[in-house]
């Protein structure tokens, strides 16, 4: 039985515009934002029937909150199960600057550090990368038992997609992510459950349980994937329903 995970990256915002780093800071969409949100709730509820969903799953913080909500109106105003482990990374002390300002003003030394080893943390109260795959792909995991057999439509952010990416394709920290990180984009990964697994009310025990095969601070994709069982990528970076919109791609590896 298998569960497709229609996963959106919220629409613009203003600091998407500026290239400030987001993370863990509650940004409102732009108008570009909001109007690429009601292109993707149109096309989720009238294209396409395969990626139709049965729920919405999102990150808590509001940009991605508010592109949820307008794909649940559209979709028969289905409920939005907000879920915080779907946020960007917490990039501490970095957030509101830009890559390019924080390799400027002395902070070299500590981004290479972060982008090269997934388990170091971001200056002032950041997190690793690979605590946000982990949490990442706990939830994931979770959403994908929990509607085993149907389709759900996630949406979070840059570090969401790239984590997706990484349980789906199984590709490691090192392998620099090859797929774009899109405003609104439709990215399809699929999971297929082995017989007999837990799904329902028993998704996030079964969830959790697999999860224990790696840490947090040292979560694998591969190490994941061998936990959780087989996914994969079905398609990715579809905008054509944004009529040449939310085609901005300027996030590095941790996404904003």
């Amino acid at each position: 039985m298998e569960t497709t995970i229609v996963l959106i990256r919220h629409g613009e915002t203003a600091w998407n515009v500026s290239s400030k780093l987001q993370g863990h800071t509650d940004t409102p969409l732009n108008a570009q934002g909001e109007l690429q949100a009601l292109a993707t709730a149109s096309l989720l509820s009238t294209g396409d029937s395969t990626l139709t969903p049965c729920a919405v799953v999102s990150s808590d913080l509001q940009r991605a909150s508010r592109t949820a909500a307008a794909i649940a109106a559209a979709c028969g105003n289905l409920p939005v199960h907000l879920d915080a482990r779907l946020r960007e990374t917490n990039l501490g002390a970095w957030q509101g600057s830009s890559w390019e300002a924080v390799a400027r003003e002395g902070g070299g030394a500590a981004l290479r550090a972060w982008r090269a080893d997934p388990a170091v943390r971001a200056p002032g109260g950041g997190e690793s990368r690979g605590e946000r795959f982990s949490r990442t792909a706990t939830a994931l995991q979770e959403v994908a038992l929990a509607f085993l057999g149907r389709t759900v439509a996630v949406v979070g952010h840059g570090g969401t997609l790239e984590d997706a990416w990484r349980l789906a394709a199984g590709a490691p920290f090192s392998e620099a992510l090859s797929m774009p990180k899109l405003n609104c984009s439709i990215n399809v990964i699929e999971f297929a459950a082995a017989p007999g697994a837990a799904g329902g009310a028993d998704a996030p025990a079964a969830a959790v349980a697999a999860c224990a095969a790696f840490s947090p601070a040292g979560a694998s994709p591969a190490a994941a994937r061998a936990a959780f069982g087989a996914w994969r990528v079905v398609r990715w970076g579809g905008v054509a329903h944004l009529g040449g919109g939310g085609t901005r791609n300027d996030v590095e590896s941790a996404g904003v």
